[in-house]
């Protein structure tokens, strides 16, 4: 599960895979501050043309490829996390927020155990 996906990860040869995650996140990032900026313009009432061209040029429209970049992150994250991603969603009953801390306190020593290479990756 998450160990072994961590230990696989954070090893000489999940290298590749940490640079591609890492220009993965870069471009999530980028996608997801150009779709803030348009929300933001749209709620204040700047639409197509209204939009100054300084602001246009550094928020370009986002793209279905822009948002597979963001989709695929999401699944990359769910990959990391292992099994405890694909849990069931809570109902907010008692039993499954026991459920939900008893899955993350799971997590606390896989986490430990590769906290030194989390912090040399960034």
């Amino acid at each position: 599960g998450t160990r072994e996906a961590l230990s696989f990860f954070f090893s000489n040869e999940g290298r590749p895979f940490r640079e591609f995650l890492l220009d993965e996140v870069t471009r999530s990032v980028d996608t997801l501050s150009r779709d803030a900026v348009a929300q933001i313009a749209y709620r204040v009432g700047l639409r197509g043309r209204q939009v100054p061209p300084l602001l246009r040029a550094l928020a370009p429209p986002v793209t279905s490829k822009d948002r597979k970049v963001v989709e695929n992150i999401a699944r990359l994250i769910e990959f990391l996390l292992g099994d405890f991603n694909s849990a069931t969603p809570s109902t907010g009953s008692v039993a499954d927020r026991t459920r939900q801390a008893r899955e993350l306190q799971a997590l606390v020593p896989v986490l430990a155990e590769y906290a030194p290479a989390m912090r040399e990756f960034g």
